[in-house]
């Protein structure tokens, strides 16, 4: 069984009674997931054009919006579940490269857990967004990343 390692200041996942520790993805774990991620965030997250508009007040936006995302979540179908666990399993396998396809999909995990992984594999993504500094002395914008709306 693959146990978690112990990587201080990264974000984990909880599954299977144990803290799953998440770096940023790197170009091996994108081209696994990224279109999965996406089609994910596309079914539960995206503000639609009939959705009608957010309260004003931040604090009611915030959970109308998460309201709205949970209503959305309860009735996925398999196939964005199937890609939401794809995801969580490629964002585990960033830092445990042992850990097997099979061992993870007997784990037990509640619709929960899923969409919590899941919202840990996507922000390590980086595909919505995430402004890195530009190193010293250099210029331009290849050094960096723009930030997309979520």
């Amino acid at each position: 069984m693959t146990e978690p390692k112990v990587i201080p200041d990264l974000p984990t996942i909880r599954l299977n009674d144990r803290n799953w520790p998440v770096p940023e993805f790197g170009p091996r774990v994108l081209r696994e997931c990224r279109e999965q991620i996406r089609r994910a965030n596309d079914a539960v997250l995206v503000v639609r054009d009939d959705d009608p508009p957010l309260p004003e007040d931040k604090d009611a936006a915030n959970a109308e919006y998460g309201r709205r995302a949970g209503g959305r979540y309860a009735k996925l179908s398999n196939a964005i579940a199937g890609d939401m666990f794809d995801a969580v399993y490629w964002a585990l396998k960033a830092a445990h490269r042992d850990l097997e396809r099979g061992e993870f999909d007997d784990w037990p995990i509640t619709d929960d857990e899923l969409f919590a992984a899941y919202l840990v594999a996507r922000r390590q993504s980086g595909i919505y967004g995430r402004f890195r500094n530009k190193p010293s002395g250099e210029a331009g914008a290849a050094s960096e990343t723009s930030q997309s709306a979520t």
